[in-house]
């Protein structure tokens, strides 16, 4: 199936210690970090805002500390965690302290993310962003910004053909 990422970043959700970024995946109108909000907006009002104050005390005061994330949430290697409250899951990417790229997710009810056919397309979704950003990484056609504060370069990986294995 075919794929086209392009990396956004969430200038409202930034700051001092962290950038945040999310991914509009085939021209949709929202990063996935939106659709996220919107599907689990209201019932899980109380969740959201938990997984929001996180995001922001990343951002603005803590960095991207260990103590936040659920870590080896996709396959090895592939760098997929997750963000959570509750009942939420938020699967996101991380690149050093500073670089926070959100992803989708939603309720988990299953003891993996595996087993529920959502959290299972989300997941998949971001490893296969995944595996192109570090194809892009690699041929240095996206890579950090001088201060080492942002991913400059190609933010859009477009119409790459994916196997199941990548």
């Amino acid at each position: 199936m075919k794929f086209k990422f392009k990396l956004i970043k969430l200038e409202d959700l930034c700051g001092k210690r962290a950038t945040v970024y999310s991914v509009v995946v085939n021209d949709e109108e929202q990063t996935l970090f939106d659709r996220f909000i919107n599907e689990n907006f209201p019932k899980y009002q109380k969740e959201l805002t938990d997984i929001s104050d996180q995001i922001d005390a990343m951002a603005t005061v803590h960095g991207l500390r260990d103590n936040f994330f659920k870590k080896r949430e996709g396959r090895p290697g592939d760098g997929v965690e997750a963000l959570f409250s509750k009942q939420l899951r938020l699967y996101c990417m991380r690149f050093g302290h500073v670089i926070l790229i959100l992803g989708g997710g939603g309720p988990k009810n299953t003891r993996t993310w595996e087993e529920d056919a959502k959290l299972d397309e989300e997941n998949r979704l971001l490893q296969k962003f995944s595996s192109l950003l570090t194809e892009k990484m690699r041929n240095k056609e996206t890579k950090w910004s001088l201060d080492a504060t942002e991913l400059i370069g190609d933010l859009e990986f477009g119409d790459e053909d994916l196997t199941e294995d990548d």
